[in-house]
């Protein structure tokens, strides 16, 4: 069974990688807080598969994944929905920022007509960033605190 695991932020990804939780982890980075909103349609190009519209540095989402981080899946220029497609279930982790619960709700909204991808969600939704967690789990499933 494969098994993806989204990210409201670059941080939770880089601690819910070192777990072996999932096949594959993903963070997703758009900015909505503190700064001009992307348009619509910009963050849907950037979702899209890689092409020339994805010419600057960050344009398309997978611009700042780890080598790797798909093998066996697709490559760098997948699409957001045809990756997603290739999973039997996909958890989205929410970190409880501002931009973390905007990234949410932008999502849930992409996401709600794709009802092949919308019945493989689980929402994991925290109360403390992933990031201030070892990356270890404990005995009984959840991540340890550090410090």
């Amino acid at each position: 069974m494969s098994h993806l695991i989204l990210t409201t932020n670059d941080r939770a990804e880089a601690t819910l990688r070192q777990t072996l939780l999932a096949n594959v982890v993903l963070g997703l980075r758009p900015r909505f807080v503190s700064r001009k909103l992307p348009s619509e349609e910009r963050l849907l190009i950037g979702l899209e598969r890689r092409s020339e519209k994805h010419c600057n540095p960050g344009d398309h989402w997978l611009d700042d994944v780890c080598r790797g981080a798909l093998d066996g899946f697709g490559t760098r220029d997948i699409g957001f929905f045809e990756l997603c497609a290739k999973f039997d279930s996909i958890e989205i982790w929410v970190d409880p920022q501002a931009n973390d619960q905007l990234v949410l709700v932008w999502l849930l909204d992409l996401l709600r007509p794709y009802k092949e991808i919308t019945t493989k969600l689980s929402l994991v939704h925290t109360d403390d960033q992933v990031a201030n967690y070892l990356p270890s789990l404990s005995q009984n499933g959840s991540c340890r605190p550090s410090g």
